[in-house]
């Protein structure tokens, strides 16, 4: 049902044994609502082969995947949704997910180095109708290595590498004329010829590799009628999973899956399924990984991503991509590159709503479910080529620590508490602020302020001294904020308080009519005369060309206000409705036992992750706010830490006291990676910000004797240490975008950028 402010989705099946029901794959029941505001995309997708789907994305993280009976329902359905009022709906991604619109954009983005080999693909992947809503049309990567014995991973040798030319069921010569046997025998017996009876991707390929991981263990047992499968083919090893796609195997031609590249968890056993054993009586529990590996799953993920994003892998990309969504994946051209499956793996082969016989209809669904389906082809022409990386590209302050230069410093004269980079520029901060990216108001940054006098909370702007908006409420007031950060999208607060408790606020722009501006207006004219008083606690400057500018810290106290407040402009063109932005409470989280120190929001893995004085260090779902994971023990009470925003990685600095200290590097799900003491402590940390397979990132530390350390993010290798810089404890560290640089501050109120030298 589509209301005036939210869609409702109301399951009316009924089950007659719901507690075996709802533990089928194919019964889950769900009755939920989706606000408006919530809404990011919407796209159309293809179910069983027919166009019948719509996927929803919000800015939760959550998406919703809905089949209709019809494509007609699901069309309507679509139009009327794109009528109603949603505020974040991303119209750039409607117009580039569109198959006549998204090649001259993100193509020629690719081409040139903008996005990585990962990105593109995972976009091809969400344009050719795949998602993880639904496995039989999981996205699909492919396999890139066929080296899987040697000590050390070679990525300048082509002889490391698949042939990306050809499918996979082609990759060995002598297999291939059996395929092609069987297709000639196919012709004579007057039957649609093929050569591949399986397909690279369906639901059991896909279960098959993540049989450790929940919840797909339990849907490979419903999928096997009950039980695991047997021990002899169960995913155990990748060497054999690559071997048997590529060569031996009469009948597998799989290729890969995301979780290849980005996550090591599921190659273990965790769970500790007991999986069986082999008819050799080898046990079956962890993948075993290649030798270059070094039995470490987090190794493997990384050299793999390495790999997907290799020269040799960047210039023959566009051939694989021809094979699964373009101009070889049908018709005389796929033929020719042996690149044709199973005639019911193509969209428009059946159409399932037209068999009337209710058993021949289940067997087409079974059919169709277990051949797997072929995306959506979306190229039409051979896919143009990556143009080779330039060699500066490679350069940067993580790749090459130890050719670091610093600056001359810029002395304040006040300590510095903040660092940011904000287009391009660093903006240095007083106690208690933080900058708060408001996407809604490009070129308009402002400032997050607690601490205030009045208790409030509030956004001020980095540009004219103007108080934006004052959040009070007994929440705030009642208690005092320690920490606080902004989302790099600019949509959520989190705030850590001397209670233990951690708070959540929401930036949600809404519509609001014509008749609701004078609303609007009598709040700005509310706000407008809080101009900054004359004496100032603490300031926050921003520096352009080395002259430093204040903005405005504290003010008059601001009109009481609802539990939701507003700021915002009016639409370039619209003199209906007009654009409102609203700041919501949306909840407290408790789970430590003492006061919050720090606090970090990750959005791209929609996560906030506290620490605390009594040194528990919490992972939270910020969009079904609870907690994830609690990471520990720590040694001391939690003062810095960082989230890396690619792989969700979390580094923590601890204060056991006695001007020593340790760094904690822990996985987004929990896992210890490693751990280094510290003398002198550390004070602040912060990652680079390089992408997967671009380069390794490095973790930076500023430390009490003002030295600066340079550690590997992958296991904390000391890699450099910059010292002579600083005279006094380095407190604050902020890493420029392209990660060519970054600025340190230290108590006294010097700063000193570093960035690389080149020779």
């Amino acid at each position: 049902m589509i209301g005036e402010h939210r869609l409702y989705f109301i399951d009316e099946h009924e089950f007659q044994d719901q507690e075996e029901e709802k533990r089928k794959i194919t019964s889950v029941r769900h009755n939920f609502t989706v606000d408006y505001e919530y809404i990011k995309e919407i796209h159309n997708r293809r179910y069983l082969l027919k166009n019948i789907a719509l996927e929803i994305f919000l800015t939760t993280g959550k998406t919703y995947f809905l089949a209709f009976m019809t494509e007609t329902d699901r069309n309507k359905t679509y139009e009327k949704l794109l009528k109603m009022e949603l505020p974040n709906l991303t119209r750039e991604a409607e117009t580039l997910l569109s198959p006549s619109m998204l090649s001259p954009s993100i193509t020629q983005k690719w081409q040139k180095g903008l996005i990585t080999n990962f990105e593109y693909l995972m976009i091809l992947n969400t344009l050719s109708e795949r998602t993880f809503n639904d496995l039989t049309q999981y996205p699909v990567l492919p396999f890139v290595l066929a080296d899987y014995i040697s000590e050390k991973l070679n990525l300048s040798e082509e002889s490391t590498f698949r042939d990306l030319s050809k499918p996979m069921g082609a990759q060995n010569p002598e297999r291939l004329e059996r395929f092609w046997e069987k297709y000639r025998m196919l012709e004579t017996m007057k039957e649609k010829p093929y050569l591949y009876g399986s397909h690279y991707s369906n639901m059991g390929s896909v279960l098959h590799f993540l049989i450790r991981m929940e919840p797909f263990s339990r849907y490979l047992i419903e999928f096997q009628g009950g039980k695991f499968d047997v021990p002899d083919r169960i995913f155990f090893s990748l060497a054999q999973a690559w071997d048997l796609s590529s060569k031996t195997s009469n009948s597998d031609v799989k290729e890969l899956i995301p979780e290849f590249f980005t996550i090591p968890e599921f190659l273990v056993n965790d769970n500790k399924f007991d999986l069986g054993k082999t008819q050799n009586r080898k046990s079956v529990s962890e993948v075993e990984l290649p030798v270059w590996a070094h039995n470490s799953p987090r190794t493997f993920i990384f050299n793999h991503m390495e790999a997907l994003e290799s020269d040799y892998v960047s210039s023959q990309l566009h051939l694989w991509i021809d094979l699964i969504f373009g101009s070889k994946q049908r018709g005389v051209e796929a033929l020719e590159a042996s690149n044709a499956f199973h005639p019911l793996t193509y969209e428009g082969s059946v159409n399932v709503e037209q068999i009337q016989d209710p058993l021949e209809k289940a067997a087409a669904i079974a059919q169709i479910n277990s051949f797997g389906q072929t995306p959506k082809q979306i190229f039409f022409k051979p896919h143009p080529k990556r143009f080779p990386k330039e060699s500066h590209m490679k350069m940067n302050i993580a790749s090459h620590p130890e050719q670091i230069v610093s600056r001359r410093p810029l002395k304040l004269s006040k300590a510095i508490y903040g660092l940011s980079y904000v287009e391009n520029e660093i903006v240095i901060l007083g106690p208690n602020r933080t900058v708060f990216w408001e996407k809604h108001f490009k070129g308009k940054p402002r400032i997050l302020q607690w601490g205030n006098w009045d208790g409030t909370l509030r956004v001020v702007s980095m540009k004219d001294d103007q108080v934006i908006l004052s959040l009070d409420g007994l929440a705030i007031q009642l208690d005092t904020i320690n920490c606080a950060d902004v989302s790099q999208d600019g949509t959520i607060i989190a705030c850590g308080f001397k209670s233990s408790l951690v708070r959540l606020w929401m930036k949600r722009p809404r519509y609001i009519k014509k008749f609701q501006r004078q609303q609007q207006i009598k709040m700005k004219q509310q706000v407008e005369h809080l101009k900054r008083t004359s004496e100032l606690s603490a300031a926050t400057m921003k520096t352009s060309g080395g002259i430093p500018r204040y903005d405005p810290l504290d003010s008059p106290r601001s009109p009481s206000s609802p539990s939701k407040q507003k700021f915002g402009g009016f639409t370039q063109s619209n003199n209906v409705a007009k654009t409102v932005i609203e700041i919501e409470f949306v909840g407290s989280l408790d789970g430590h036992q003492d006061e919050v120190k720090c606090i970090r929001v990750c959005n791209q893995h929609a996560i906030a992750v506290s620490g605390s004085a009594d040194g528990t260090c919490i992972i939270w779902d910020i969009s079904r706010r609870k907690l994830l994971r609690s990471l520990g023990p720590h040694n001391g009470p939690i003062i810095a830490l960082d989230v890396e925003m690619y792989w969700g990685d979390i580094v923590v600095v601890d204060d056991p006291g006695k001007e020593v200290g340790n760094i904690h590097l822990w996985s987004i799900n929990g896992s210890p990676i490693a751990q280094k003491r510290l003398k002198p402590r550390a004070l602040c940390v912060a990652f680079t910000k390089l992408k997967p397979g671009l380069g390794k990132n490095i973790i930076i530390t500023g430390h009490s004797n003002g030295e600066i350390h340079l550690w590997s993010a992958f296991d904390l290798t000391p890699l450099h240490i910059i010292k002579g810089t600083h005279q006094f404890p380095v407190c604050s560290l902020a890493v420029k975008e392209d990660n060519m640089e970054f600025t340190s501050g230290d108590v006294s109120g010097s700063t000193i950028t570093h960035e690389l030298r080149y020779e």
